[in-house]
């Protein structure tokens, strides 16, 4: 019985972590393909002077990138103004970079999902232990569960921040290097265009972005605890 309670709370963990993840990867994603944000934030940190666009072309160009990512365009490709004449957006190695950045959209979407699918079956394993094997369930006591994957959780998103904090573009090319298996992203600031509309402090706006829009989860988590706690000690009272 408790080799089994052990075992079901070690599951239980992992399932709430992959709920975490899986929110953090849907977070990321509607951020990433908000076209308005995405114009607002180009409009605040792109220079785009070197390739003769001006920022009256950022709200389509934002608008045609969030398209691609989400799904509702078949490229990002559009024609802008440079220096007064009429030309393609982005060159060929930048649409290739794009379109790996769309595979990773699409991942966080499978993310979700899969998570939601491993939710739902552990509700039907716990109903059906319940029905079975009613004693198990007091073994495995799901405020720890829930502690252990908090706990986790919180020290992998304690590492990001300490990390981005003294080196947020060590963590950037980090991140690249594991998310991508080219070198598509190693992109010029002197000639593409992809990179002066998204330089660095762009990507530490969304960074802070990130976490604030997860600020509530991240104070529901521990309450939730709590409240478990609570309630099996008044319970076992």
């Amino acid at each position: 019985m408790r080799k089994s309670a052990v075992l079901l709370r070690i599951g239980l963990a992992l399932v709430l972590i992959l709920c975490l993840v899986a929110y953090f990867a849907h977070s990321l994603a509607s951020l990433a393909t908000n076209g308005v944000k995405m114009a607002e934030k180009m409009t605040r940190y792109a220079d785009t002077s070197l390739s003769g666009v001006s920022a009256d072309a950022y709200p389509a160009i934002a608008d045609a990138i969030t398209g691609y990512l989400k799904g509702t365009l078949p490229t990002p490709q559009i024609t802008i103004n440079r220096d007064g004449q009429n030309a393609s957006a982005f060159a060929a190695h930048e649409l290739l970079h794009l379109a790996d950045i769309r595979g990773l959209v699409h991942l966080a979407g499978v993310i979700r999902y899969a998570a939601l699918a491993a939710v739902a079956i552990s509700f039907i394993v716990f109903l059906v232990l319940r029905k079975w094997q009613p004693g198990v369930l007091s073994f495995i006591r799901p405020q720890r569960a829930l502690v252990a994957a908090m706990a986790a959780f919180f020290a992998l998103v304690l590492i990001i921040v300490i990390w981005a904090a003294v080196n947020f573009e060590g963590l950037f090319y980090a991140f690249h290097r594991l998310l991508f298996r080219n070198d598509l992203w190693l992109l010029d600031p002197q000639k593409d265009l992809l990179l002066q509309l998204m330089p660095l402090p762009f990507f530490v706006s969304y960074g802070w972005d990130l976490l604030k829009q997860s600020a509530a989860v991240l104070l529901i988590l521990p309450l939730a605890a709590f409240g478990l706690r609570t309630a099996s000690r008044e319970k076992q009272g």
